[in-house]
C-alpha cells in the first residue's frame, strides 16, 4: 500500500530554545516514523545542505 504523507518541518528559532535542547535538532512540526517499513523522503532547502 503506498501512503503519501506531506509535511513541513522547520528548525525551531533560537528564541524559542528551551535549555537543554539541541539547536541543530529542534523543530516546530516532529514525525514519528514507523520501524522496520520502507520509507522514502524528499527534502528540499532554502539554503545550503552541508554533509
Amino acid at each position: 500500500m503506498d501512503e503519501s504523507i506531506m509535511f513541513d518541518s522547520y528548525m525551531q528559532a533560537e528564541d524559542d530554545l528551551v535549555i537543554g535542547s539541541y539547536r541543530l535538532l529542534e523543530v516546530d512540526n516532529r514525525v514519528i516514523l514507523p520501524t522496520e517499513r520502507p520509507i522514502r523522503l524528499l527534502i528540499t532547502s532554502s539554503d545550503v545542505l552541508h554533509s
